[in-house]
């Protein structure tokens, strides 16, 4: 089965139930003028997904959560360069018996989940879907129903059944509206034999095709291990689709809590603080005004506004990729020079256009 259509006339939450109800393995690709995305499907669950936003890379995520250490990672990635046989990071460290199936998973919930979440957002664009096989490399399955519920989009019921477009047969009423809506559907002529079937490709065949831009994991975590140098407490923050997301933190909760800071969300220009620094681009140091904002961003960090704190943008291109918040608490001594830590960002802003 193969599609080409508008984002227009099928909305996207539709074309993922379509692929989730009827089971099938191949790649599906989204050009709108927002940007970029890819699905990559097995059995009708996602296994991939991505936009060429700048993302984080699914090692850091694990070594972020506490879920792996930056050793763990090292050696996973040691091996996995090694290996005859081309094999995925998580499936690597299950063997390693660093994670379980079930942590890794969550992490890729939670990173499919801010990729839809994107891409629900995308109205106009043309969508391909191309039915492949996928050679098995140790992938963790995700099922799309997941995504569609959560978000609160629901297929319209307009095709559900498998599209198969013949000759020699009437349309049904959904190939008809199809037809009616422009989408090209793959058939082969009248009295064609049946192509040979194609060499299974491998997902990292794909993603390397794709080019999404990848942020190193070792990024964030030398971030965090700089800022603690500056300050006492620190929350950094990765771009999302509907603003910031925290993703790392120092000082703020211990080891068995760090991973709330994943459900931090800042608006990308919300009348904060931090939304200010996303949308200037400039550094801030100084004393946070009481606006209601800044208030529900302490509340959630458990504190009372401090009297000095620091926000950093890192910079790629013409955009704020990553924030850096930090403070004294709960001592309150003043900070000291970020000059040298500014200059590290700067570079790590750099080496992130590089690589996209």
């Amino acid at each position: 089965m193969s599609l080409r259509g508008s984002l227009a006339d099928l909305p996207l939450p539709d074309l993922l139930q379509i692929v989730s109800s009827n089971r099938k393995t191949g790649r599906m690709r989204v050009t709108t003028a927002e940007g970029e995305g890819l699905f990559v499907f097995r059995d009708g669950k996602i296994i991939y997904g991505a936009t060429n936003a700048h993302r984080e890379g699914f090692g850091s995520a694990l070594v972020l959560r506490g879920l792996i250490t930056p050793e763990q990672l090292e050696e996973a990635l040691e091996l996995k360069a090694r290996a005859v046989e081309d094999r995925r990071l998580g499936f690597i460290l299950m063997q390693m018996g660093a994670v379980t199936e079930e942590q890794l998973g969550d992490v890729l919930r939670g990173q499919l989940h801010e990729v839809t979440k994107e891409m629900f957002r995308w109205r106009q664009g043309v969508v391909e879907f191309e039915e492949v096989q996928i050679a098995p490399q140790g992938e963790v399955a995700v099922d799309a129903h997941e995504f569609l519920m959560r978000e609160g989009e629901s297929a319209s019921g307009v095709m559900l059944a498998v599209v198969n477009l013949s000759q020699s047969e009437p349309l049904t009423p959904n190939e008809e509206l199809l037809a009616a809506l422009d989408w090209r559907v793959g058939e082969r002529p009248h009295g064609e034999s049946e192509p040979p079937p194609k060499k299974a490709e491998s997902l990292g065949d794909i993603i390397r095709e794709f080019r999404s831009p990848l942020w190193a994991g070792e990024s964030a975590l030398s971030i965090l291990r700089a800022g603690a140098e500056v300050v006492g407490r620190g929350v950094l923050l990765l771009r999302a689709a509907d603003g910031f997301r925290g993703i790392g933190q120092f000082g703020v909760w211990s080891n068995d809590q760090a991973d709330r800071v994943r459900s931090l969300r800042i608006a990308l220009h919300g009348d904060s603080l931090l939304g200010k620094v996303a949308k200037s681009r400039r550094p801030f140091r100084g004393a946070p005004d009481p606006r209601p904002h800044n208030l529900m961003f302490f509340r959630f960090l458990e504190c009372d506004p401090p009297h000095e704190v620091v926000v950093l943008p890192v910079v790629v291109g013409d955009e704020v990729q990553l924030l850096f918040y930090g403070d004294n608490l709960p001592a309150g001594d003043p900070i000291g020079d970020t000059s040298r830590f500014e200059s590290f960002l700067a570079e790590v802003g750099q080496a992130m256009e590089s690589a996209g």
